[in-house]
């Protein structure tokens, strides 16, 4: 494969044309010609067209294989964009599967222990059902076990309160 420049040399050579004879038919520099046959940098349409003229070779012979690189690279950068996005959508699903759990924990805490102080504190002053007082006792336990989750989590990422907990669930997920 032949870039425009490796082109642009070999028409010239093939000629038997300078650098400094080409640059004055198109009204460049000679330094601008190196740079162009060095693939440092790229004529614009104009000179393209100017370089088409007098080598008198078709535009599309010129730039052909240079448009199919462009596509080809274009092509590559698409892919890279589509698995980054993929990549993000994971992220994104499972960091919203952690919140969803997480608020869980902290609704299953609250709701158990609130019903576990209920109904303990019901047993313990009617004295009627003391024989069932493990059931709440149990649901109390049972709320502060999930705690333990909650507090690995804080731990993990240095959070010291329940609104520190907040803002790093809201930056995570935004």
């Amino acid at each position: 494969m032949m870039l425009l420049g490796d082109k642009i040399k070999q028409l010239r050579k093939n000629q038997k044309i300078t650098q400094d004879e080409l640059a004055d038919k198109i009204y460049v520099s000679r330094q601008t010609i190196s740079n162009w046959e060095n693939n440092k940098s790229y004529p614009s349409m104009d000179f393209i067209f100017s370089i088409s003229e007098v080598f008198n070779v078709p535009i599309d012979i010129l730039i052909k294989e240079d448009l199919e690189i462009s596509k080809n690279e274009k092509n590559e950068e698409i892919k890279h964009m589509k698995r980054n996005s993929l990549k993000q959508e994971q992220n994104t699903i499972q960091k919203n599967k952690y919140r969803v759990v997480l608020n869980n924990l902290l609704r299953m805490r609250l709701i158990f222990l609130w019903i576990g102080i209920l109904f303990t504190s019901y047993f313990y002053f009617s004295k009627t059902y003391l024989d069932y007082i493990w059931i709440p006792i149990s649901l109390i336990i049972f709320s502060l076990s999930t705690t333990i989750p909650i507090e690995m989590i804080k731990k993990k990422y240095q959070l010291k309160d329940k609104y520190d907990l907040i803002s790093f669930l809201d930056a995570l997920y935004k």
